[in-house]
């Protein structure tokens, strides 16, 4: 099982006031070099990045590309589906192909993560229905493979919640090669913490059923601030979940951000730390 890790930058201590800076920080303070490197983009953002010096630095990154503009704007489902971003596609690729090419592992590369939320009716962009989306997703990765960006794994991540619907969303074996989970520990109104199989089982057991790995690809807890010790109580049963399955799971990913970093909690940190030395 590989340990990765989206770091936001700014915060003090563990991080840096750059992305890569904040990534090498973090290592720096878990003691161990991330196996994979979480990095997120608009249709149009500039691309790529960080990608080159996280290969140089012995990590893997782990690529998401959005269909939403920077000011915004979404792009449907459908027009990828029918064709009208094609030139974007093959861009993305041109860019992708010497990265995939020099890597020594696959790139972890996804389209539109978290596509529940994006749906009609959803909590995102109205991006589509989810049949809009399988073809978006196939359209892609098509294209990719057209201009020789064979050196990925396709990764299909969706909220914990949705696994439930998880057939809505699949475009057939042949064109998943891991399926991805985001989950959060958030405490409800009545005090109720999200355990790790609550939040995470639904999601490998339908993993297993397509016969493919589970990625945990966001992975987080907020603080208690009636008990502070909850949050590293959390982390630790995280971390025994993660070994009690790790036949079934290739990747786990902290989300250092928002209220889920972890920099000014020293004990949660600690906590962290074991894990990303246990798995």
């Amino acid at each position: 099982m590989r340990f990765g890790a989206y770091v936001e930058p700014g915060f003090k201590d563990c991080t840096g006031p750059s992305h890569i800076e904040a990534v090498r920080a973090y290592e720096t303070c878990l003691e161990r070099t991330l196996d994979t490197d979480r990095l997120y983009y608009r249709w149009d953002s500039e691309f790529p990045t960080d990608e080159l010096t996280n290969l140089i630095d012995g990590r893997i990154p782990h690529i998401s590309f959005r269909a939403v503009k920077k000011d915004n704007t979404p792009i449907s489902w459908a027009s990828i589906a029918a064709g009208e971003e094609d030139e974007r596609i093959r861009e993305i690729a041109i860019e992708l192909l010497p990265i995939a090419f020099i890597s020594s592992k696959p790139l972890l590369i996804t389209f539109n993560h978290e596509a529940d939320n994006d749906r009609i009716g959803g909590d995102g962009y109205e991006l589509g229905l989810a049949d809009e989306f399988k073809q978006a997703w196939i359209r892609f990765f098509s294209i990719l493979k057209e201009e020789g960006v064979l050196n990925i794994e396709r990764v299909l991540i969706l909220d914990h919640w949705a696994f439930k619907f998880a057939d809505n969303w699949n475009p057939g074996g042949e064109w998943v090669d891991a399926w991805g989970v985001d989950g959060f520990n958030r405490p409800s109104k009545d005090g109720a913490w999200h355990q790790p199989r609550t939040l995470f089982n639904p999601a490998l057991e339908y993993a297993v059923s397509q016969e493919k790995l589970l990625y945990i690809t966001e992975f987080g807890t907020e603080a208690w601030p009636f008990n502070p010790d909850r949050r590293t109580r959390w982390i630790d049963k995280m971390g025994r979940w993660l070994i009690n399955h790790e036949v079934d799971i290739g990747l786990a990913q902290y989300w250092n951000g928002l209220n889920y970093q972890l920099n000014e909690d020293t004990q949660a940190f600690e906590a962290l730390k074991m894990l990303a030395h246990s798995v």
